[in-house]
């Protein structure tokens, strides 16, 4: 994921093949923890998938926003939230 380039529609596509919680935790594991990017240069110290959503979906201006997300979650009866 990257500040300039985030593929928001793929964000929500994955989310929506979640099923349970442990699909979510699963996802969560499997990121582990990532260096994310600003046009090519490191931005911050590398960040779990928790950490990146809510980092590059905090604004809705682009369309599919973490609270989208949470919303996604919620319908899918998942606790987890971003």
């Amino acid at each position: 994921m990257t500040d300039t380039g985030t593929q928001r529609t793929e964000i929500r596509e994955v989310f929506e093949q979640m099923v349970t919680e442990s699909d979510v935790a699963a996802l969560i594991n499997a990121y582990g923890t990532r260096q994310l990017y600003v046009l090519g240069i490191p931005a911050g110290l590398p960040k779990s998938l928790p950490q990146a959503l809510t980092t590059e979906l905090d604004s809705s201006w682009f369309g599919f926003d973490i609270s989208d997300l949470n919303e996604l979650l919620a319908e899918k009866n998942i606790s987890i939230r971003f």
